[in-house]
């Protein structure tokens, strides 16, 4: 495997664990907000 394919796997993995973890802490900021 070449550095660049690791360095885009690393990238796109990144983004979606980031993009999982921003919507989920929102979910539980908008549940928290309906109290």
């Amino acid at each position: 495997m070449s550095t660049d394919s690791i360095i885009g796997m690393i990238l796109i993995l990144g983004f979606i664990i980031g993009g999982f973890l921003y919507f989920l802490s929102r979910a539980i900021r908008q549940e928290s907000h309906k109290d």
